[in-house]
């Protein structure tokens, strides 16, 4: 091999370690930003959980720590469980469950005790994008409304697919309508309305956000 070769091979190399390096420094930055806003976010959430065949309700806190389930129904006829809703005061939780084989609509106290069914019997069990009239998604892309009525973007969806890759589901405000939190492939994620800082809080979905 003669010196131009060489010089070229070293070359190469030393490009690919930059890159190799600079995404390192990337991923790192990242995760470090992504725990930053993570801590910062206070609250606790309700959501679902799909574990195994069996959909069942949890609780964890803003900022990822604290997971506890709720509600789990062991006989296998009344066992699914979703849509979980703080009540006003934050004092309960809302939800539908299976009872004689029907979605009825139950409460519980925000530990998970004291269960019991409402005189509701049609529970809301809609799955949708947005549960908000000013959080609009398109092909999986999350726009807002301004005070005119124009769309902001806030998170952009690449790849858009409606069966394949369809983007944010369940969109709906933090209690201060700082933050938007939604689903996506699984995981629960909340996004700041700027649309800068992003977080990954746990696996599920349907969640409802109270301070």
């Amino acid at each position: 091999m003669n010196k131009k070769n060489i010089f070229l091979a070293f070359g190469i190399l030393l490009i690919v370690i930059v890159a190799v390096a600079i995404l390192i420094l990337n991923f790192f930055s990242d995760e470090q930003r992504s725990d930053s806003f993570l801590s910062s976010l206070k609250g606790e959430i309700v959501f679902t959980r799909r574990d195994g065949l069996y959909l069942n309700i949890y609780k964890i806190n803003a900022d990822g720590t604290g997971e506890k389930m709720l509600y789990h129904h062991e006989n296998k006829v009344n066992s699914n469980a979703s849509f979980p809703f703080w009540s006003e005061n934050g004092s309960e939780i809302y939800f539908a469950a299976m009872k004689d084989r029907e979605w009825v609509k139950f409460v519980m106290d925000a530990d998970g005790k004291n269960v019991r069914a409402t005189e509701e019997k049609d529970p809301y069990q809609i799955s949708r994008e947005s549960r908000e009239k000013d959080i609009i998604v398109k092909e999986g892309s999350i726009y807002i409304l301004n005070k005119k009525g124009e769309e902001i973007l806030i998170r952009l969806h690449k790849d858009y697919d409606f069966y394949l890759n369809p983007g944010p589901e369940e969109c709906s405000w933090s209690p201060d309508k700082k933050y938007i939190i939604f689903q996506i492939k699984g995981y629960i994620t909340i996004i700041n309305k700027e649309g800068t800082k992003t977080a990954k809080i746990t696996k599920g979905g349907r969640a409802n956000w109270k301070y």
